[in-house]
């Protein structure tokens, strides 16, 4: 009987366990795309979209990645391109910069296939060792932004050799953007010398620093800083099919997540397991007695999220249930996790 106990309590808090590694890893599709760039409308008309505003790297880009029209750009007629730009009045448009991922511009030409020096494969890739840099704008876009991969695989290349292709290389996602092109693209920033910038290859994923001079194929995407352009209202119904109406969502109707607002293009906002109509089971914005916070994975702070009380044991999210977090902390620190789970096994095979 006590194994059986044990075995019941094993499985509950390999569970809760999951729960919060789900609400680690909860990234909705390919790239974090659909919830950190928002679609802005530069020329008056709501029905279409010039730009995205990049809510992690607060500048905001062209949708139409080759708005220039030409592959053969030196660095100097892409540079002057960007900085003519005017969109209705909107001027001050540049290339995307690359500053060192590193810290020092020193080692320029040193060459890395595992994401280690400004030069070469997966800069900012995950599972690197800037992993997340937004050092470089482009090579943040290419492998967080929207989750492409190297031909070079960061996990089993080393610094001067490189293991590929990896499975899935190359620009299998373009995101929103129209035109966007498997080629170089020219930065804002001057490497090695006077002579040359670095560019960003949008194929494979390498980083370069070619010849100013250069005429291609090479390509101009021009980026602008901060968020310009207006916030596109969001559409009548339930865009993401969480049970919430846009309109209570987006409660101002201004096209942005604001604080306080759940997000009507992600169907769980806080990532706990439970969607957002769950949580709100009414319907009407407001967190009422017996619901749970869609904007927070532990509404009453009892180390069970949302989800799990919600969709697994079916216990009252809004109240604090502490059973299960008394029984699977094994260890007394007040924490759930794999240290508890293997005290937990030791203490079935015992019994």
């Amino acid at each position: 009987m006590k194994k059986l106990q044990l075995l019941g309590v094993l499985c509950a808090c390999f569970g809760l366990l999951l729960s919060f590694l789900a609400h680690a890893t909860a990234v909705p599709g390919q790239g974090s795309w659909e919830t950190t760039l928002l679609p802005r409308d530069l020329d008056g008309n709501p029905s279409t979209i010039e730009a995205y505003y990049d809510t992690v790297l607060n500048i905001t880009w062209l949708a139409d990645a080759n708005a220039a029209g030409s592959s053969t750009m030196t660095w100097y007629s892409a540079i002057a391109w960007a900085a003519g730009l005017n969109i209705n009045g909107i001027t001050g448009w540049r290339l995307p910069v690359v500053h060192p991922i590193d810290g020092t511009t020193a080692d320029d030409m040193d060459l890395s296939y595992i994401g280690t020096e400004d030069r070469g494969y997966n800069v900012s890739a995950p599972g690197t060792l800037y992993a997340g840099s937004t050092a470089s704008e482009m090579a943040y876009m290419f492998y967080n932004t929207l989750g492409n991969l190297a031909w070079c695989d960061p996990g089993t290349s080393t610094v001067s050799s490189c293991s590929g292709p990896q499975a899935g290389w190359g620009l299998t996602n373009t995101g929103p953007f129209s035109n966007l092109q498997s080629n170089p693209y020219w930065s804002n920033t001057t490497c090695y010398s006077g002579t040359r910038a670095w560019d960003l290859h949008f194929d494979a994923g390498n980083q370069g620093c070619s010849s100013k001079t250069y005429p291609g194929p090479i390509y101009a995407w021009a980026v602008h800083d901060g968020d310009v352009g207006a916030g596109l209202p969001i559409p009548p119904g339930d865009t993401d099919g969480d049970g919430l109406p846009n309109n209570i969502e987006d409660k101002n109707g201004n096209g942005i997540v604001d604080p306080g607002e759940t997000d009507p293009l992600n169907p769980d906002t806080d990532g706990d397991g439970a969607l957002d109509g769950q949580e709100d089971a009414n319907h009407n914005g407001v967190v009422d007695a017996g619901e749970a916070d869609p904007l927070d994975f532990d509404s009453d702070d009892d180390g069970l999220t949302d989800g799990y009380e919600i969709n697994v044991i079916g216990t009252d999210p809004s109240t604090s249930t502490t059973v299960y977090k008394l029984q699977c902390d094994m260890n007394f620190d007040n924490n759930v996790n794999l240290g508890d789970l293997i005290l937990l096994q030791r203490q079935l095979l015992d019994n």
